[in-house]
């Protein structure tokens, strides 16, 4: 079949809007086909996986909050994106990688809920696994705006 110019100008037109809209999203093209919140929180996570400080950077409101919930509470565990943008960075010089694997998924408006199970190698070499309920909530701009860490369990 002859190719015409015109289809030339439409596969030109369709790559470079694959370009564009890749360049403009943060979002994983795996969550991008999901509820907009679990997208934010999936690609947020891919993020944290490959220690990508920009694209986790780029993912959070400028006042986002992070809590950690206690048997004494909720407490402030930072403030802002810049100063969770350094916290980030200075973990992410520590030796030991975790990676983070989310499950149970629950979505209200919002507020995006998950077990997030993380694992890390000791310096044994021992592997070691922990899942904590984890509530995001997401903003109409699907930033990461406040985030409930509960306390951490055996994984199963």
């Amino acid at each position: 079949m002859k190719s015409t110019p015109a289809r030339y100008l439409l596969a030109a037109c369709a790559i470079i809007t694959c370009f564009s809209l890749a360049a403009c999203s943060t979002l994983s093209p795996q969550a991008e086909s999901q509820d907009p919140g679990r997208a934010v929180v999936q690609s947020y996570t891919e993020a944290f996986n490959s220690r990508d400080i920009d694209t986790m950077g780029n993912m959070m409101h400028e006042d986002i909050e992070w809590l950690s919930v206690t048997d004494e509470g909720v407490q402030i565990v930072s403030v802002g994106r810049d100063a969770l943008v350094n916290e980030m960075e200075d973990y992410f010089e520590t030796p030991n990688a975790v990676t983070s694997k989310l499950s149970g998924w629950s979505i209200a408006g919002p507020y995006v809920s998950t077990t997030e199970t993380v694992t890390w190698t000791e310096e044994r070499g021992d592997v070691q696994s922990q899942s904590a309920l984890v509530v995001y909530e997401i903003t109409d701009d699907n930033h990461v705006r406040r985030v409930w860490y509960y306390p951490a369990v055996e994984a199963e």
